[in-house]
C-alpha cells in the first residue's frame, strides 16, 4: 500500500507561438490559420490563474519492487495481478489561497489475467468526477497516441490531447495474444518470431464544464 499527500503552487498562463519556422520540416511553418498544414500546431489558450492544491491518494499494488540503480518499478513476473487506486484534489480560495475553487475525485483499477499459454488480458479503467468549475489545464486528458504510433492501454484513433474533461469513465482493454496465432499457422519461420498481437478497445464518457 502506498499513502501520498501532496502541495502544489503554480501559475498558469497561456504560451504564445512566436515564430514561423518548424525544425521538424524547412518546408512547413506555423500558421494560426486552420486551413494550414499544421492547423494544431497553434498553442490553444488555458484559464489563466494561480492554483494552490492539496491532493491525497493511496494505492494497493502487490506485485514485487524490482530496483534497478535508482529506480524503482512494479514487475508482476508474468502473473497475473490486480491494482487498484483512489485519491482527491482540492483547490480552495478561501482556505488555499487559490485563483478558482474545485474539489476532484479520481479512481484507477490495472490488472493484467493471464489467458491461454503466453496470451493475458490486460485492463485499464479511469474514473474522475469534480465538484466545481476545473481549468481546462487541470482536466482529465484522454490517453491518445502522436500519428503513427500506438502505445499501450490508450485510445489508438485519438491523438495527444484532443479530448478533456472533468468528469470521466474510461475503459481500455488489450488482449495480448504473442506468438499464439503464429503457433497456429502451419509457416515455421512465422511461429520462432517474436512478434506481439494485439486487440485495442475502448470506451469514454465525457462532460466538459469550462469555467468562464
Amino acid at each position: 500500500m502506498r499513502i501520498n499527500a501532496t502541495y502544489s503552487n503554480h501559475t498558469d498562463n497561456s504560451a504564445k507561438t512566436n515564430t514561423t519556422f518548424s525544425f521538424l520540416g524547412n518546408n512547413h511553418h506555423y500558421s494560426t490559420n486552420s486551413n494550414s498544414v499544421f492547423p494544431d500546431s497553434v498553442n490553444l489558450p488555458i484559464y489563466e490563474t494561480r492554483l494552490n492544491t492539496l491532493s491525497f491518494g493511496v494505492n494497493f499494488d502487490f506485485r514485487d519492487d524490482v530496483e534497478e540503480n535508482y529506480l524503482r518499478r512494479k514487475v508482476s513476473n508474468g502473473h497475473t495481478f490486480v491494482s487498484f487506486g483512489a485519491g482527491i484534489l482540492i483547490s480552495s480560495p478561501k482556505y488555499l489561497g487559490s485563483g478558482i475553487g474545485y474539489i476532484s475525485y479520481n479512481g484507477n483499477i490495472l490488472a493484467e489475467i493471464n489467458t491461454i499459454n503466453t496470451s493475458s488480458l490486460s485492463i485499464d479503467i479511469n474514473g474522475i468526477y469534480s465538484n466545481g468549475p476545473v481549468p481546462i489545464q487541470m482536466q482529465y486528458a484522454l490517453p491518445g497516441n502522436i500519428s503513427g504510433t500506438g502505445r499501450d492501454l490508450t485510445f489508438r484513433t485519438v491523438g495527444v490531447g484532443n479530448m478533456f474533461g472533468d468528469q470521466a469513465l474510461t475503459l481500455n482493454l488489450e488482449y495480448n495474444f504473442r506468438k499464439e496465432i503464429y503457433r497456429l499457422l502451419p509457416i515455421s519461420f512465422l511461429q520462432n518470431l517474436s512478434i506481439n498481437t494485439f486487440f485495442n478497445a475502448a470506451g469514454k464518457t465525457f462532460l466538459i464544464n469550462l469555467p468562464l
